[in-house]
């Protein structure tokens, strides 16, 4: 999936407001649906199938209810644009898993925040995309496998019948059987023998073979149906079987719920350990109970801010040597003064990329 493929649907009952918005989206290159009203919406979300959906209306029940109303995909991420004034209503909706994320549209501080979640919504549904090829790939060289393996089964077989036969057909012309059976015409005999090989057991014999590869058929179609359901299962298992490899462990302290899915979703495949806190309080409270070899440090977290935290930690005498990695979608030059001076060991730019964070982390675990 490339950026201009993720689709997305804004539903609002106040296109006056959102002015701002949709230009800041479609100048990072998002494919944007904005329908004249949310009675067109519905039958919009039916038709366009987005990957994420936003919705503003006046108020923040409207917005709720109108929500509620709608028969959604199971994989469609949904964002609420709301005011400052709404936001602990969106946060419980957030922490209840009702949506995936909100973003203060009234007013707004940060007009970058709202295409830094739809990135890490992109960069999560591109990830999933991976692992789904990846697995996808792996099941069909699997039954390539399986389908070489029978015919190569049913090939000895064919061989070793024809040879039985050669063999009892020989044994009849050379008379070893006259005690029991007498030949009285060879040519015949042979005629009977290539009848016997040539029609009716070849015919039997491609009836199996197609009775065989049509069920094989049928198991591959079947599994291919059953694996989206299947590929959850299949991720554990893929991050159990890297846990076990893995001996560093990494604490992500990270308030945005996008930022940390994706975070902890690219750390675990990979076989790390994560530790998840959500502010500095629960962070510190983690370093000091299991001391993980690097720590990805958001800047804006509640209570200490991360800038905070990691000065903290640097002058503990016990956590003074862990790598801190500060994570921000802010990256001017008096953040990046400012990390050096807390002897942050690194930074990492929002909206996250896979790549870069596993490099990030390589270059100061090796």
């Amino acid at each position: 999936m490339e950026k201009e493929d993720m689709r997305i649907l804004l539903i609002t009952d106040e296109n006056q407001n959102i002015t701002e918005v949709v230009a800041s989206l479609k100048s990072k290159g998002f494919s944007l649906e904005v329908p004249a009203n949310p009675e067109a919406g519905r039958d919009v979300l039916k038709g366009y199938k987005p990957h994420a959906l936003l919705l503003s209306f006046h108020t923040f029940e409207l917005t709720e209810v109108y929500h509620l109303s709608l028969q959604q995909d199971e994989g469609l991420s949904t964002i609420f644009l709301c005011t400052i004034s709404e936001v602990d209503k969106a946060f419980r909706l957030l922490t209840a898993g009702k949506i995936n994320d909100y973003f203060i549209l009234n007013p707004i501080y940060d007009p970058n925040r709202l295409s830094v979640c739809i990135q890490h919504i992109f960069n999560n549904l591109k990830l999933r995309e991976e692992l789904r090829e990846s697995q996808e790939k792996e099941n069909f060289n699997k039954s390539a496998q399986l389908q070489a393996e029978a015919e190569q089964a049913q090939m000895r077989l064919v061989q070793s019948i024809e040879e039985k036969l050669a063999e009892f057909e020989k044994k009849m012309a050379s008379s070893e059987f006259n005690d029991a059976v007498e030949v009285k015409d060879l040519k015949k005999l042979a005629q009977h023998f290539d009848h016997l090989k040539n029609e009716e057991f070849e015919s039997a014999f491609e009836s199996f073979q197609e009775e065989s590869l049509d069920s094989f058929d049928g198991y591959f179609g079947e599994l291919k149906t059953l694996y989206h359901k299947r590929l959850q299962r299949e991720r554990s298992h893929i991050q159990e079987s890297h846990n076990k490899k893995s001996p560093y462990s990494i604490l992500v302290v990270e308030d945005d719920p996008q930022s940390m899915e994706l975070l902890v979703e690219i750390l675990e495949i990979e076989g790390f350990k994560v530790y998840q806190a959500r502010n500095g309080k629960i962070a510190a409270m983690l370093v000091s109970k299991n001391l993980p070899n690097l720590i990805l440090m958001d800047i804006q977290i509640p209570g200490i801010d991360g800038l905070k935290l990691t000065q903290k930690l640097k002058r503990h005498p016990k956590f003074k040597d862990i790598p801190i990695v500060m994570v921000t979608a802010h990256t001017s030059q008096a953040i990046l003064q400012q990390s050096l001076k807390v002897r942050a060991s690194g930074l990492i730019a929002k909206p996250i990329s896979r790549k870069v964070v596993l490099d990030k982390i390589r270059e100061f675990l090796n």
